[in-house]
């Protein structure tokens, strides 16, 4: 029952702050220690298969809290180009976009291998990288989001919790993945809680108008991808 009068303020109040949570599914399950995530194109629609075996990896003696490959990203060619550890990787044209393994460096790596500089920020913890819709990279970290241009220009774009990992929504807004939340980005730096009560997740793509959220990233056997609806 709803009262109104007096207690209206209060409750308008409370359903800003503490939204419904959004509809979300389960689309993957039984996955060891999942992290990053991308899109290809395969028909086998619903169905876990490897692709790629025999890379080198750590665990604990009961198989979780894994280091080994951390992201996955597809080139202009559909083929996935993945880390072999800690860091991440963004195809741009024919090269590729990666945030070095210790997490100071935003690298620029060639199709012949070379590698630049862009930026270093060694007290940002970096994790994750995004290209946003301006042209400019968003780099997520320990220490929330830094923007950086292509010219190598880095500046805060949102400060706050450590970031997993970030990615551009079709509604223009940056999306966060933090220790057990997704987070939205608004105007002049608001945020939103889309989603919370996620357990370790360790990536996110957004299709659509979805997020796809890789949980219990440091989980053996029981990590799962979620399908969050985001609009």
């Amino acid at each position: 029952m709803i009262i109104l009068g007096p207690m209206i303020g209060v409750l308008l109040a409370g359903l800003l702050v503490n939204p419904a949570p959004p509809p979300s599914r389960i689309v993957a399950t039984g996955l060891d220690n999942p992290r990053g995530l991308a899109f290809g194109v395969y028909k086998r629609q619903g169905q876990v298969h490897r692709i790629v075996t025999g890379l080198p990896s750590q665990a604990t003696p009961t198989g979780a809290e894994a280091v080994g490959p951390s992201d996955v990203t597809l080139d202009q060619g559909g083929t996935p180009r993945y880390t072999t550890g800690p860091g991440s990787l963004l195809a741009v044209g024919r090269g590729r976009i990666v945030v070095s393994a210790g997490g100071g460096e935003l690298l620029r790596v060639g199709t012949r291998g070379r590698t630049s500089t862009i930026a270093s920020f060694p007290d940002h913890g970096a994790t994750s990288v995004a290209n946003g819709p301006d042209g400019a990279f968003y780099v997520g970290g320990k220490t929330g989001v830094r923007r950086v241009t292509p010219r190598g220009r880095s500046e805060v774009y949102a400060a706050g919790p450590a970031v997993t990992d970030l990615a551009w929504g079709p509604d223009g807004r940056l999306y966060l993945l933090e220790r057990d939340a997704l987070i939205r980005i608004g105007p002049r730096g608001t945020r939103q809680v889309v989603a919370n009560g996620l357990t370790a997740p360790g990536g996110l793509t957004i299709r659509g108008g979805a997020a796809y959220v890789t949980d219990c990233g440091d989980c053996r056997g029981t990590g799962s991808i979620l399908k969050i609806k985001i609009r």
